[in-house]
């Protein structure tokens, strides 16, 4: 039974406390985001670009206006971007012909891009992968300072930021 008259041991505080700040850094950046954009503000997408991961060419994200776009950040080790994998590629099979473009965005900045290609590879991907070089300062930008992963980010036909996942 838990008892007020124990100590918590000094693992327990720093464990409790890294967790208390990296969910309020998580939900700080989920409001103010959340009420820009429930504002009726409209934010355009920043004009990065990210290489290939076939083709090595540069992808500038402002040629894919008039596209409704989603950029999926993402790396093999994180578990939850493995697992929306494949309903990323069912909806990019499914929408692709309605306009929609489904970008994978590999975090090249936390493992090789030739570990992400073969993951992509061994799964079947065949939506675009890209690859954030790297710095990451795409996924920077778009994540407003969460580490939080997978990352998803909509762009309407027009150029704007319509959702931050």
């Amino acid at each position: 039974m838990f008892s007020m008259n124990k100590a918590f041991s000094p693992y327990a505080v720093l464990v409790l406390g890294g967790m208390a700040v990296v969910a309020v850094s998580i939900l700080g950046s989920y409001l103010l985001l959340s009420e820009r954009l429930e504002s009726g503000q409209k934010e355009k997408a920043p004009q990065f670009f990210w290489k290939d991961f076939e083709t090595g060419e540069a992808l500038y994200l402002e040629t894919l206006r008039g596209k409704v776009v989603l950029l999926n950040y993402w790396a093999k080790w994180c578990i939850f971007c493995v697992r929306e994998m494949p309903a990323l590629e069912k909806l990019s099979r499914e929408y692709k012909d309605r306009g929609l473009i489904v970008l994978g965005i590999h975090r090249s900045d936390t493992e090789t891009t030739e570990a992400g290609n073969k993951f992509a590879e061994e799964l079947g991907v065949t939506f675009k992968l890209l690859s954030d070089g790297k710095t990451g300062n795409s996924y920077a930008y778009f994540s407003r300072g969460s580490q939080w992963m997978p990352t998803s980010v909509i762009i309407d036909r027009e150029g704007f930021i319509r959702e931050i996942i």
